[in-house]
């Protein structure tokens, strides 16, 4: 198959139209990879499942063929009826699961492409979208995952919200094709994108000073509030954040964001518009592994970066505000929120929610939407927020859980706590390697060699992907597997706890089944060596990597 040329086709699809509506009505179970390409920016992946794809081509049959699609939730927030809609695609339509994203949205798995433009429907009857959830635009603006309803988290909660709308492409194709529109007049222009979008993909998070819950510096563009009494001064501007790289090829890699500059709040969306419009014009079109905005800042530096800024605003920022000190938070369990009411903070392990024998999750948290007069706040790490809980419903709440066979968060280790795991196998198509399905056992390995090293229900922030893309954000972990080939992953070690520092690579390539012997060796030397109070990453970071 021939390499296709992402620019010339974004740049002659017809503002991402394409062939997508004739390709649609065809018999055929996929799409072209043209038409693949420009999905992406209308929510949605082409995959087949993996695990049974050799199978079907000894017997010559064509792959398993599905479409994942991704809802768009500015800041995680999802209503009873967005959180119900979703259950009934992912059973109706899906796989029978929900996934939440690091990004605090909604993916669903398995939908064939008969059923595409249903799914796509029924997201936007319950008031939210799929448009632009992939592809080389603003993707899922994310905010911190406080669930304290504060001025200040609300206030977030919105410019979330303004920031998303503002970014969303002007194009009327989504709904002209999925939405049954009314088909343009005219061209639509795209004032921010252009006629060929971004060079790639690009990530947005907000959050409050000191509040590093959602790994704000492996964004694009990195929003931290400044407070002073409770009141928003400003935010401080980090740019050029991104984990992904490509194995065996040195000039990519894993950046966290620069501090570019401090704005007052009413300029914070010119000043976001023009820092996308500088990576439109800038960034690199013609290698896509080099195309995302931290290459861009790594190569002409953050003065110059700051000037390009000021060409689009008309002004220049000032100087960055000092943060302290950041931490990583995790608001589990019970949260009063300042307005009486609770926030039930619900970890799901890898972000699957689903059912199965003696677990049942999906079927509890659809009870509860039903019942309850509750929102839900999906967050960066992978957990479920249950919102809004009424002070006698609290008790209900707790009891509908654990008849499912939901264990509270207080329930699990420290260290699955702080895991995340991306899907890998079977769904997608980039993975080398498992994780999501390998994830819990391989937390239950560190968690047995930590109790014998004499560390039991110890924290360390671990996560893992299938491939160097670094979707569950492994290189801002503490401890952390890269999927490299079969059983084989790059082991990373030295991030701090908070998410300020990445990982480097301990090992380059070690095999799954000789995980237990890594951990004893590991876990054994951290209990002896550390000193007071220190972390697992300052540790590895101080005795093995600057050796």
């Amino acid at each position: 198959m021939a390499k296709i040329n992402v620019e010339e086709l974004k740049l002659n699809s017809d503002g991402l139209r394409g062939e997508i509506v004739s390709e649609f009505s065809n018999e055929k179970p996929n799409v072209t990879e043209e038409t693949y390409q420009l999905l992406k920016f209308h929510g949605m992946y082409q995959q087949d499942d993996r695990d049974i794809r050799k199978q079907r081509s000894s017997q010559g049959l064509e792959r398993a063929w599905s479409f994942m699609i991704r809802s768009r939730v500015p800041g995680g927030i999802i209503t009873p009826t967005q959180y119900l809609a979703h259950d009934k695609i992912s059973d109706q339509w899906g796989n029978h699961t929900l996934r939440i994203t690091t990004r605090e949205a909604f993916q669903v798995h398995g939908i064939l492409k008969g059923n595409v433009k249903s799914v796509i429907q029924t997201i936007n009857q319950s008031l939210l979208s799929t448009i632009s959830a992939c592809g080389d635009v603003n993707r899922n603006v994310i905010v911190t995952t406080d669930p304290v309803k504060s001025e200040v988290n609300q206030k977030l909660q919105a410019l979330a919200v303004k920031i998303a709308d503002h970014l969303t492409p002007k194009s009327t194709a989504y709904h002209e094709i999925w939405l049954d529109g009314e088909p343009a007049q005219k061209a639509v222009e795209e004032p921010i994108y252009g006629k060929t979008y971004l060079p790639r993909k690009f990530k947005i998070a907000i959050t409050k000073a000191g509040d590093n819950s959602i790994d704000v510096f492996t964004n694009d563009i990195g929003i931290v509030a400044i407070l002073s009494n409770d009141q928003i001064l400003g935010y401080n501007l980090y740019i050029g954040g991104g984990l992904g790289k490509t194995h065996n090829m040195e000039e990519t890699f894993p950046r966290l964001a620069d501090p570019l500059g401090f704005v007052k709040e009413e300029n914070i969306i010119d000043v976001v518009e023009a820092i996308v419009k500088v990576q439109r014009d800038h960034g690199n079109r013609e290698n896509r592994k080099l195309a995302r905005m931290k290459y861009l800042v790594e190569s002409k530096g953050v003065d110059w970066f700051h000037d390009r800024v000021a060409e689009f605003t008309g002004f220049k920022l000032d100087s960055i505000v000092p943060v302290s000190e950041w931490i990583y938070p995790k608001f589990l369990g019970w949260t009063n929120q300042l307005d009486g009411k609770w926030t039930y903070g619900l970890f799901v392990e890898n972000g699957r929610i689903l059912d199965k024998e003696h677990f049942r999750l999906k079927s509890a948290l659809k009870a509860i939407a039903v019942n309850y007069n509750v929102s839900f706040r999906l967050t960066a790490t992978q957990d479920i927020q249950i919102r809004d809980i009424q002070e006698r419903d609290k008790s209900a709440v707790s009891e509908l859980l654990a008849d499912h066979g939901v264990g509270f968060s207080d329930s699990h280790t420290e260290t699955r706590t702080a895991s995340i795991a991306c899907p890998a196998l079977p769904t997608c198509g980039l993975a080398l390697t498992e994780s999501e399905r390998v994830m819990p056992d391989i937390i239950s390995l560190i968690d047995k060699n930590l109790a014998e090293a004499g560390l039991p229900n110890f924290q360390i922030v671990t996560r893992m992907t299938g491939c160097p893309n670094g979707c569950a954000r492994p290189y801002s972990a503490e401890l952390a597997f890269v999927g490299k080939s079969g059983i084989n992953y790059e082991i990373h070690v030295g991030g701090s706890h908070n998410g300020t520092r990445l990982t480097q690579i301990y090992q380059d390539s070690w095999p799954s089944s000789r995980f237990d012997e890594l951990f004893k060796d590991l876990f054994t030397r951290f209990a002896s060596e550390r000193s007071e109070n220190e972390t697992f990453g300052d540790w590895s970071y101080r005795s093995l990597l600057n050796r």
